[in-house]
């Protein structure tokens, strides 16, 4: 499982002032993202963490200098679910914690990449509407995502 590390300079940073306009995939029909406040199937009642998870990509929010979110976010699978993480970074312990945030059934037809795309924008709806979280301020590291795909997909949410 790949553990995110956190860009500590600028140069650090994927190149983010340059970026090649993407298409995304649409979006299959059937991939219904449900957030975890809702009940979850008996399969994952008792899931606290993936077994194994693919890192699509990790952003970060910086609204002021003692009050950030750092998120490293992650697809899995378990059984007939995808299922939907982020890995969050405590910048007292400098630990990071694995956060449970949603799933989807899985459809034989649709490839992880495009779930992966489709259900990502849909956890960060749920964090724009829920929480109020505006667009990422930067991108701190590709996954699954490169830096063109992460502002494709934040597009479909902070137009």
């Amino acid at each position: 499982m790949f553990d995110p590390t956190v860009p500590l300079t600028p140069s650090a940073l994927p190149q983010q002032r340059i970026v090649a306009v993407r298409d995304l995939p649409p979006r299959p029909e059937g991939l219904v993202y449900q957030h975890e406040d809702r009940p979850r199937p008996k399969a994952l009642q008792q899931v606290s963490h993936p077994r194994e998870a693919t890192f699509l990509c990790q952003v970060e929010w910086a609204w002021s200098p003692m009050h950030s979110a750092i998120q490293a976010h992650y697809l899995g699978t378990h059984g007939d679910y995808w299922t939907v993480w982020f890995r969050w970074l405590d910048v007292t312990s400098w630990e990071w914690h694995w956060h449970f945030d949603g799933w989807a059934h899985r459809k034989a037809a649709v490839s992880e990449r495009t779930a992966a795309c489709h259900l990502l924008a849909d956890q960060w709806r749920e964090q724009r509407d829920g929480l109020g979280h505006d667009h990422y301020h930067w991108i701190n590291e590709e996954g699954l995502f490169d830096t063109a795909d992460i502002d494709a997909i934040g597009r479909m949410v902070w137009p």
